[in-house]
């Protein structure tokens, strides 16, 4: 099937790196307001209960948006995308984000990024089992390039190692498969349904998910202030609706090979914001990474407008 605006997929990169850039601007928000005190109390909020917010949040608000603006027609869906969609925001969203934090809390963040970024490499090996796609030079020298600079662009090689305990890296790796998972069960959905309904249904998926572990009278237990509200409200939007819906819009664009390795700048944005507005050292290697992740996601962009030259069987 043609995919919607395949004829512009410059627009497609723009929105996922629209979204790695929210992603990164929300994580050194967070970053900041929880090691420097703004919101009072704010560093009392586990990682289940911010997880949760996120996703139940946005959901409800995207839910009175499109109920409005389309009325109860405009937000149907057949039963059995609807389930689909349920299922992949209970595996992909809820699994990805909660297992990302978990990761970071029990190893570092270093070590959460490289493991989960890991993601393009599973993309394009299940795609390529699935025979979604062919084997294809460019497509592997951009994965590897991705990940590569990711793991430079998080510090590896300029000082900071990887370690952590089996759990910790056991969650990033699990992070890392529902982060595929989104993506190629997104995709998957996007071919044929508007991008915005599989946004919303499956952030219902993640919100049904967590109802039952965390219930909202334990948000209640917390006394959470105004300004604490007000925090995890923005962040939900701010982390999760828009470069969420921005992303799966892009996924109608492009393949999930294209999309994944474009999503690595997010910690090429995260180091650079952290450079520019929290003093951090930049290094030459972290650079070097930079480049790398830039040059992956041109080399997609700029071989999608010529003939692919595929890799000789055998």
């Amino acid at each position: 099937m043609r995919r919607f605006g395949s004829s512009h997929p410059l627009a497609g990169y723009v929105l996922v790196a629209s979204a790695a850039f929210l992603w990164a601007a929300s994580a050194n928000l967070a970053k900041a307001a929880f090691a420097g005190g703004w919101v009072p109390g704010l560093q009392q909020v586990d990682v289940l209960t911010l997880t949760q917010m996120r996703s139940t949040v946005s959901f409800v608000l995207l839910f009175v948006a499109l109920l409005f603006l389309r009325g109860v027609r405009g937000i149907a869906m057949p039963w059995k995308a609807w389930l689909g969609c349920i299922v992949l925001g209970a595996i992909g969203f809820a699994g990805s984000n909660y297992f990302y934090y978990t990761a970071i809390e029990k190893t570092t963040v270093a070590t959460a990024v490289v493991i989960q970024y890991m993601s393009p490499v599973y993309v394009l090996l299940i795609r390529l089992a699935m025979r979604e796609e062919k084997l294809q030079r460019y497509r592997v020298a951009a994965v590897c390039s991705a990940v590569l600079g990711c793991a430079l662009v998080v510090g590896i090689g300029s000082g900071v190692s990887l370690r952590g305990n089996m759990a910790g890296v056991i969650a990033a790796q699990a992070a890392a498969w529902a982060f595929t998972f989104s993506n190629v069960g997104g995709g998957r959905l996007t071919e044929k349904f508007d991008p915005m309904l599989v946004v919303m249904y499956s952030m219902l998926g993640a919100t049904l998910l967590w109802l039952p572990i965390n219930p909202p009278t334990a948000w209640v237990a917390h006394h959470y202030s105004g300004r604490q509200w007000a925090f995890l409200l923005g962040f939900a939007v701010f982390s999760m609706l828009v470069p969420y819906s921005l992303y799966f819009i892009a996924l109608k664009m492009l393949d999930a090979t294209r999309a994944i390795v474009t999503s690595c700048l997010e910690p090429v944005f995260a180091s650079l914001l952290a450079w520019l507005l929290l003093k951090e050292v930049l290094r030459p290697l972290q650079v070097c990474g930079i480049l790398l992740v830039i040059s992956a996601t041109f080399l997609l962009q700029i071989r999608q407008r010529v003939p692919a030259l595929e890799v000789p069987p055998g």
